[in-house]
């Protein structure tokens, strides 16, 4: 089977030519006997190997879009999905009329989220953490390209002992924790499989809910009462994954769908 459709497959080499030439798909129609140079020529010959072993575009051209930003990734961090663009949407339609929430990111990646939500809610102050100091520097990266005065934590929430470090008095914390099952990589695109960053993806099917047991416990340590808790969770899990919220002592956990009618959101609120 071909690693590309048709249309994805020129979808790509539009990309490749747009993101790494400069040169649009309009100029190359009005200009079809345009020569590239040499220099171009082994651009795009690198660029097309890469994509034939199943690189993820993002990667080959350093871009990928989130709700309008423009954000730089590389190998060792994973590339912003739609659905956690849906996420960010949650949480901004719950704070929009809230000047200055403070707001805390576990396993921040990108930066995708806290960015997000320092463009679109008022004076929002932001933390967001992360285990991987590659992660946090491309993170970094991305909060001063767009000025976001964001105060980025290396921590590993699995960690009991680190929740010290935590910022208190959080009004919302939000995560996309690693949540795919083991099992479930047969199922998978190789270009996510063999790319992106397996600790930022998978879980053991023996403890799927890991990642969520720690934070949920962990958020209880530094969240006002009232104070809300919102994940994006595996859509096989919703059922659990709230149950866990509840047993934790959290109220009104509701479980959402994404835009493709999946179980995608536990959004809960601390007592």
């Amino acid at each position: 089977m071909a690693l590309y459709d048709e249309n994805e497959a020129k979808a790509l080499a539009r990309l490749v030519f747009d993101e790494l030439l400069g040169i649009s798909s309009a100029y190359l129609l009005a200009e079809p006997n345009h020569l590239l140079t040499e220099s171009e020529i082994l651009t795009v010959h690198f660029a097309f190997k890469d994509l034939l072993k199943g690189k993820p575009i993002q990667y080959i051209t350093g871009k990928a879009y989130f709700r309008g930003l423009v954000l730089h990734v590389e190998e060792g961090v994973l590339i912003p999905r739609p659905e956690t663009e849906e996420l960010v949407g949650i949480i901004i339609d719950d704070f929009k009329h809230k000047e200055g929430a403070q707001i805390l990111d576990v396993g921040t990646g990108s930066g995708c989220i806290p960015i997000s939500l320092a463009m679109e809610i008022k004076n929002a102050k932001l933390y967001a953490t992360d285990i991987m100091d590659h992660a946090l520097g491309v993170a970094k990266e991305n909060a001063e390209k767009y000025r976001c005065n964001i105060q980025f934590l290396k921590n590993n929430i699995l960690e009991q002992a680190c929740w010290h470090a935590l910022p208190g008095n959080i009004e919302a914390l939000v995560s996309n924790p690693p949540y795919v099952l083991e099992s479930e990589k047969r199922d998978m695109h190789r270009n996510v499989v063999d790319f992106e960053p397996p600790e930022a993806l998978f879980v053991t099917d023996e403890d799927p809910l890991i990642f969520y047991r720690a934070i949920a416990r962990a958020a209880q340590t530094i969240l006002i009462p009232g104070g809300k808790l919102y994940f994006e969770i595996n859509e096989k899990l919703g059922k659990e994954t709230a149950h866990l919220l509840k047993e934790a002592g959290y109220n009104d956990v509701m479980i959402m769908n994404d835009l493709r009618g999946k179980q995608r959101f536990i959004k809960a609120i601390l007592p």
